[in-house]
């Protein structure tokens, strides 16, 4: 059997294409290589040998790949990637991204030729479809459900985030209502601690002098309502704030909860997208 040597144009190994068959594939990179003056119709035989009887699939998409880009308008290269794809229209089962495929390449092989061919070909892919159309439309229906439980939770994971932000600044004002009710209540500390050294030193005063002042009970009782007075705003605000930050909390953990689950979806609509 004899052969050309030839050099690979894509990683310029030594290749060698069998002068019989007129195909020879890059054992380094998979570049596909034809006797350059074997016709188009020897070149679609060997891709068909290559799948219908080496069991070389993958060969064979390459070759079928190269006729359809160096002969566009002949629908057998488009017809043999469709061909690989299904198994020779005999797979039982096909991932959506495997039949789109297929039926781009169809549509592409029957826009080029003639009526009877196309009529033929139509023919072959539908009496296909008819046989795997359960399959395929079981896991259109499984996208689609997967595609919309998605959307729900991006809408929800959106509702969340908005409630987050206004959350966020009803936190920012209560937390600066509670600061300023501090300060408050801090002079009203300061104040009365002012009053009962007054009222200590009057006290101390009069009893010295003899004297029977109510004075310093008066400031001692003015000092001690100033005080509660301050401090009730500390502790409404205080209660304002736990409750916000809980509610943020909550909102946050629901929030990574719903991030969770689309992520979770997503995957699954990978997977339903390559299910085989």
């Amino acid at each position: 059997m004899a052969f050309a040597e030839l050099k690979c144009k894509n990683c310029g190994q030594s290749i060698s294409i069998d002068a019989q068959s007129g195909v020879a594939v890059c054992e380094f990179c998979g570049s596909v290589y034809t006797d350059e003056n074997s016709s188009v119709s020897t070149k679609v035989e060997n891709a068909s040998a290559l799948l219908t009887k080496l069991n070389e699939p993958e060969k064979a998409k390459r070759l079928f790949e190269q006729i359809s880009e160096e002969c566009p308008g002949d629908c057998r290269g488009w017809l043999g990637i469709a061909r690989v794809i299904t198994a020779d229209f005999s797979a039982e089962k096909l991932s959506l991204n495997q039949f789109r495929e297929a039926q781009m390449n169809i549509d592409k092989a029957i826009s080029v030729s003639d009526d009877e061919t196309s009529e033929s070909i139509k023919s072959q892919w539908l009496k296909y479809c008819s046989e795997i159309n359960d399959d395929i439309k079981s896991k259109e229906d499984t996208l689609n459900e997967l595609l919309k439980k998605q959307s729900v939770f991006l809408d929800k994971r959106q509702q969340l985030n908005d409630k987050l932000s206004e959350e966020e600044k009803a936190s920012g004002k209560i937390n600066k209502t509670y600061s300023t009710a501090v300060v408050i209540f801090c002079a009203a500390l300061v104040v009365f601690a002012v009053l009962l050294i007054l009222a200590i030193c009057i006290f101390f005063s009069d009893f010295v002098l003899g004297d029977k002042s109510r004075l310093p009970l008066i400031l001692v009782i003015i000092g001690l309502v100033l005080t509660v007075v301050g401090i009730l705003p500390v502790l409404s605000k205080r209660k304002a704030v736990k409750e916000v930050q809980s509610a943020l909390n909550n909102l946050m953990l629901e929030l990574n909860d719903i991030s969770g689950q689309i992520e979770k979806t997503a995957d699954l609509i990978e997977q339903a997208k390559e299910t085989v």
